[in-house]
């Protein structure tokens, strides 16, 4: 179904679809990258490839041989294993002072070389310092330095606050 704002709305069952299709994904990812030494940026197209092609039963058993794993390289949920939705904000939207872990980001090439530059991984942490009010870049800090991040990289990097 489309809204108003030209989304996609799906049904219950649509939902339970995407999951299953995401879930196996993930999977895939996450194999490709442990096993077979792809990096996290370059792993998306095979992923993609591989799981339009994985039967249910490849799928299980490709979760056994992971050891059913909570998420993928991206730090995205791997649902069949982890069905509760953690609470999660954007970085864009966590306030100067509050001190937050890097949880997952967008699966997208660009933003994962950006930081890759910047020496930013899942699992780090930091507080945020400063808000840029005109470019909404962010200003973080962590044990080892400060770093800059672009406004457009903070809207699609999720974190939990500690």
């Amino acid at each position: 179904m489309y809204t108003e704002n030209k989304s996609i709305l799906l049904t219950e069952t649509g939902k339970m679809r995407a999951r299953a299709l995401l879930t196996k994904h993930r999977l895939w990812e996450l194999f490709l990258v442990e096993y077979l030494g792809y990096s996290w940026q370059d792993v998306h197209e095979d992923a993609k490839a591989l799981e339009y092609v994985t039967s249910n039963g490849l799928k299980d058993r490709l979760n056994e041989f992971l050891n059913k794993p909570m998420h993928c390289p991206h730090g995205n949920e791997i649902y069949e294993n982890h069905p509760e939705t953690d609470k999660l904000k954007k970085l864009s939207e966590v306030s100067k002072g509050i001190s937050c872990r890097l949880h997952k980001v967008e699966d997208d090439r660009d933003l994962i070389e950006y930081l890759e530059e910047k020496k930013i991984a899942l699992g780090d942490e930091f507080v945020v310092k400063d808000i840029d009010d005109f470019d909404d870049s962010i200003l973080v800090s962590s044990a080892s330095e400060d770093k800059h991040i672009a406004g457009k990289a903070a809207v699609r990097m999720m974190v939990e606050i500690i």
